[in-house]
This record gives structure tokens, C-alpha cells and sequence, in this order.
């Protein structure tokens, strides 16, 4: 029996629902005949179709329920968890494409410092570069560079193209006309002579291209190198007159006015105003 209140179930012989209190009345009884016997024959009937479905189709009207159900629940599954699964990828694409453009800008950041720093540094050093060269202080229009400028351009190159000329005729014994193997049978000595005095000219057009790179780069060592210079090409010639002189019992005089004597006289007056020039421009030779 059922209270007609609240619907809870009533015992028999009860007189009030233990729930609500309602009393129980003959309209609740009457009530739940209605309600219990209209049920009975909706069960009856229920069952009576689901045997002739049975009978007809041969499967049980609860295995469609339980397969509709069952696709459906599935379907559902697949359709809710496609869009969390496609939501995951989303998100997980995002957070890749998030890092990516992160790592890019960082890539790209680092590479702009470097070029920024790597840019200083050649900066840097084409000043510097400027400095070491043909750049000088204001006071050097004043002073003048074109003597020097002839120095390292003219006289050096020259100076070593005529040594290693001379050198090479000392060698061949070609200042004798010819007459070398002649003259070295009766002056044994001189072939001597001449080979040192060749190799030491020849060493010597190699020390002038030297000191011309020594003097073009603003080097502190570049005027006293071009100072040994001129100063070698004094007393190597002088030398060699002077043991030739011996070997042919001849007066040095003699010897010098066949030609090393000039040589000599215009490398001594070089020295000696080179000295001057280079003197006042010390303060230029830093480097």
C-alpha cells in the first residue's frame, strides 16, 4: 500500500504513514489497487510482445535494447572522446608551436648578439688597422711624408733590385769582362772574395725588402733597420775594395774609383740625412 502524500510504501494495518504522518485512508488503498493492477496488466502485456516478437524474429526484444543501448553508449563514448582526444591534440600542437617560435626567437636572438658583437670586433679592429697605417697625427702635413712615401715605395725596391744584380755579377766574375777564369788563376783569392761579397748583397736586397714593411706598418724597430741598411751598404763595399786592394797590390783609391767608391759616398750622405728626417718624426714609430 502507498501513501497518497508523500508515496512511501505503508504496511498493512498501519493507519498513518511513518514518513509524512498523512493517515492512511480508504481512497489511498483504493489508490493503490488503481495503480497495482493497471501495472499487472501492462507487465502481462509487455511480456505477451516481447514472446511474439521472439517468435517472429527469432531474437529476444531485450538483445535490440541491450545492442541499441550498448551503440549508443558507445557512439557517445567515441563521440565524447574524439573531441577530447582532437582537444589534446590541439592544445599539444599549440604548446609545440608555442616553443618552437620560442626556441626561433631565442636562435634568432642569440645570432643578432653575436653579429652585434662579431660587428664591434671588426670595428674595433679597422680602427685600429686605420691607426697602424699611412694614418698619422695632425702635425705630419707640417712635417711632410713624401720623402718617406719615397723611401718605402722607390728607394727600397730599387736599392734591393741593384743588390741582387751585383750580387749576381760578383758571383759570375762578370765585372772582369769576361777575363774571370784568367784573372781568378793569377788572384786566387779573388774568386773567394767575390763569392762572399755576392751572397752578402743578395742577403742584403732581402733585409731592404724587410725594413720596407717594417717602415710602412709605423714600427718602432722600422727607422734603426733602415739605418743598418744604408750603413751595410756602406761598409760591405768598402770591405770588399779593401781585400781586393790587398789581393792586387793596388791602393784602395784605386779600386774605389772604379765604381764602389760612389756607391759608398751617396749611401753615407743618406744615412746621415735620414738620421735628421726619421729623428724628427720619432713620435710616429710607435707601433
Amino acid at each position: 500500500m502507498v501513501c497518497s502524500n508523500c508515496g512511501n510504501q505503508i504496511k498493512e494495518g498501519e493507519k498513518f504513514c511513518m514518513v509524512c504522518g498523512s493517515p492512511v485512508s480508504s481512497v489511498g488503498q483504493y489508490n493503490q489497487m488503481n495503480y497495482e493492477q493497471p501495472q499487472n496488466v501492462e507487465q502481462n502485456a509487455y511480456q505477451q510482445q516481447q514472446n511474439i516478437q521472439q517468435n517472429i524474429y527469432g531474437q529476444p526484444q531485450n538483445t535490440q535494447q541491450n545492442n541499441a543501448y550498448g551503440q549508443s553508449q558507445f557512439g557517445q563514448q567515441n563521440t565524447y572522446g574524439q573531441p577530447q582526444y582532437g582537444q589534446q591534440n590541439t592544445y599539444q600542437q599549440q604548446q609545440n608551436t608555442q616553443q618552437n617560435a620560442y626556441g626561433q626567437q631565442q636562435y634568432t636572438q642569440q645570432n643578432a648578439y653575436q653579429q652585434s658583437q662579431y660587428g664591434q670586433q671588426n670595428n674595433a679592429y679597422q680602427r685600429l688597422m686605420q691607426q697602424n697605417t699611412y694614418a698619422a697625427p695632425v702635425n705630419n702635413t707640417a712635417l711632410g711624408m713624401k720623402w718617406f712615401k719615397f723611401i718605402i715605395w722607390v728607394q727600397l725596391f730599387l736599392n734591393a733590385i741593384l743588390n741582387v744584380r751585383q750580387g749576381i755579377i760578383a758571383l759570375t766574375g762578370a765585372h772582369y769582362d769576361g777575363a774571370a777564369d784568367r784573372v781568378y788563376r793569377i788572384y786566387e783569392n779573388l774568386k773567394i772574395y767575390d763569392t762572399i761579397y755576392g751572397v752578402a748583397v743578395i742577403l742584403l736586397a732581402v733585409f731592404a725588402i724587410w725594413t720596407r714593411f717594417k717602415l710602412s706598418e709605423f714600427k718602432k724597430d722600422g727607422p734603426v733597420m733602415y739605418f743598418i741598411f744604408l750603413g751595410a751598404n756602406i761598409v760591405l763595399p768598402l770591405i770588399y775594395v779593401i781585400f781586393v786592394a790587398g789581393e792586387l797590390s793596388a791602393s784602395v783609391g784605386e779600386v774605389l774609383s772604379n765604381g764602389p767608391g760612389t756607391t759608398i759616398i751617396g749611401c753615407l750622405v743618406m744615412l746621415i740625412a735620414n738620421i735628421v728626417y726619421f729623428k724628427n718624426r720619432k713620435h710616429l714609430f710607435v707601433n
